[in-house]
């Protein structure tokens, strides 16, 4: 007889920054935001702790797919509107 067996494979929860975050920003918050945007298919390119231009493009092109303002600068709508793509419908 044959024996099926399905694993099931935990959804990896993304934690997300707990500040706002500008360019130029440095560390770990700026590594937890780089990972939260490439999880959310917004590729900031290198995950190095420098919210540099692709980071900010990259928040650039959340901010405009969630239509609100573009400036490349996580504030507070932009870090409310990035908690809640990461906790899904």
């Amino acid at each position: 007889p044959t024996i099926t067996t399905t694993a099931s494979t935990p959804v990896a929860q993304v934690s997300y920054p707990s500040a706002t975050l500008k360019p130029g920003d440095r560390g770990a918050q700026v590594t937890t935001l780089q990972r939260a945007l490439a999880s959310l298919g917004f590729s900031p390119g290198k995950v190095d702790g420098d919210y540099g231009a692709g980071t900010q493009s990259a928040v650039s092109r959340f901010q405009r797919f969630n239509h609100l303002t573009s400036d490349g600068v996580l504030g507070p709508a932009t870090l409310r509107a990035l908690v809640n793509a990461l906790r899904g419908p």
